[in-house]
């Protein structure tokens, strides 16, 4: 019997094809793997610059949407409140009582591009559970690629571990925030009304119409008016050097049988220049206003001290509003509703009474009119006591709109009407780009603060 080998083996060949294709299976899986890791990778730079770029534009808006000051004048100390400003500048007499110092900065251009490294020191008034610690001033700049944050405390209490006290501004530490940096566009908003840029006209830097566009000037008169429908004249002492006048001499409306009264007399006083005349209340400051156009009329009240302390609220009556000059007897606007206020009962109550209005009257405008002032008193003793007015301002609101223009410096005169920034932060890791962009509001800077 003979026995077959059937044993059989790869040929040469059939082994060189095998080899060939798992080369090339390996060299596929390979590259397969290496793009996967590749783009993993690339991804992970991705997502970590855009999360790094959002991080410190987070951070410099907290930073930066506190600057100026926290309260308005009356609740803090004066001298808090001047630190908080960037103080005059000498050789201009012109005071910027702004908060920040911008340094606009064009760094290299990107192909079409143009990147900023843009500058900021800021001062703002900082307090630790309602308490006021400090004044800090705080700096944001970028050098080789690095953007840099440092802190000095300007007056208060130093925090040594967070923005200790540094005569030498050289010798500040620095915190870097975020390296890779290519682009920190940090522009101002365009204040709204630029027509008195350079403090001329009717209207000052920060909108201001009256008393004077020169804020050391605080003078004003208040006229009484004593026409027809029972209103009676009543007086009025204006003290120029002090911008304050004190209103008395009162009639009462006060019925013992507790009846009411038919036709209760009220009294109205109108707002004039100081050296106006107080012959007859046509002598008002006469203002021309613009249609849909926001505007302010601020005061503070002293803290009643005599028979004025009787004055009760939703019984006595205190308004201030826009009264039409040109007619016989000043009419009102029906867009322009009075603003009632209540006077201090004592010293903690001097906060600034604020009132906003708007024309939207039919027709274009303008509108002209006075400021006026209605008293109607129906307690037994309040018409015997008095009322003081003063810093009465009358303003345009200039801060309304933010708008943008790359390349804009505000100087000194506009800078304290900037209202909001614009940041623009690009960088870069590993060779993936990041952007955060976005819109800070700073509503506490310059003298609103």
């Amino acid at each position: 019997m003979k026995c077959k080998n059937n044993k059989k083996g790869f040929t040469l060949i059939e082994l060189l094809v095998y080899m060939a294709i798992v080369g090339i299976v390996v060299v596929i899986a390979g590259q397969v793997y290496s793009d996967n890791t590749k783009m993993r990778v690339r991804t992970q730079n991705m997502l970590a610059a855009g999360e790094l770029a959002e991080n410190t534009a987070a951070l410099i808006r907290d930073d930066l949407a506190q600057m100026g000051a926290k309260t308005k004048k009356g609740d803090v100390d004066y001298e808090i409140l001047d630190d908080v400003m960037m103080k005059p500048i000498d050789d201009l007499y012109v005071p910027d009582s702004s908060s920040f110092a911008y340094h606009l900065i064009k760094g290299k251009k990107k192909g079409d591009e143009q990147l900023y490294s843009d500058a900021i020191d800021f001062r703002r008034a900082y307090y630790e559970n309602g308490t006021f610690k400090r004044v800090e001033e705080v700096s944001w700049s970028l050098d080789d690629g690095t953007l840099y944050r440092s802190c000095k405390t300007i007056s208060g209490t130093a925090d040594e571990s967070l923005c200790p006290e540094a005569a030498d501004a050289d010798n500040l530490p620095k915190v870097a925030i975020a390296t890779g940096v290519t682009n920190f566009m940090l522009t101002p908003a365009k204040p709204s009304n630029l027509s008195a840029g350079s403090g001329t006209g009717s209207v000052s830097v920060d909108g201001r119409m009256f008393p004077s566009t020169d804020g050391s000037v605080k003078a004003f008169r208040m006229i009484s008016y004593g026409g027809t429908d029972f209103f009676a004249k009543a007086n009025s002492m204006p003290n120029l050097s002090t911008g304050t006048v004190t209103l008395s001499g009162f009639s009462s409306n006060y019925q013992s049988s507790g009846a009411a009264v038919d036709h209760p007399v009220k009294h109205q006083y109108y707002v004039a220049d100081g050296d106006a005349s107080e012959d007859s209340w046509t002598n008002c400051h006469e203002f021309s206003f613009e249609k849909d156009q926001e505007y302010e009329i601020t005061f503070n009240m002293n803290n009643m001290t005599d028979r004025s302390r009787m004055f009760r609220p939703n019984f006595d009556h205190m308004a201030v509003g826009i009264r039409k000059k040109g007619d016989a007897t000043p009419g009102k606007y029906e867009s322009v509703t009075d603003y009632l206020f209540y006077p201090p009962e004592d010293s903690d109550g001097y906060g600034t009474r604020s009132m906003r209005f708007s024309f939207n009257e039919t027709g274009n405008g303008p509108f002209t009119g006075c400021v006026a002032f209605t008293f109607v008193f129906y307690s037994p003793t309040v018409s015997a006591g008095s009322f003081a007015i003063t810093n009465l301002v009358v303003r345009k609101v200039v801060d309304s709109d933010y708008t943008f223009e790359d390349n804009y410096q505000p100087n000194v005169y506009d800078r304290k009407n900037v209202r909001a920034f614009r940041l623009k932060l690009d960088l870069e890791k590993g060779r993936e780009n990041g952007h955060a962009e976005m819109v800070i509001p700073v509503p506490s800077n310059g003298t609103k603060g």
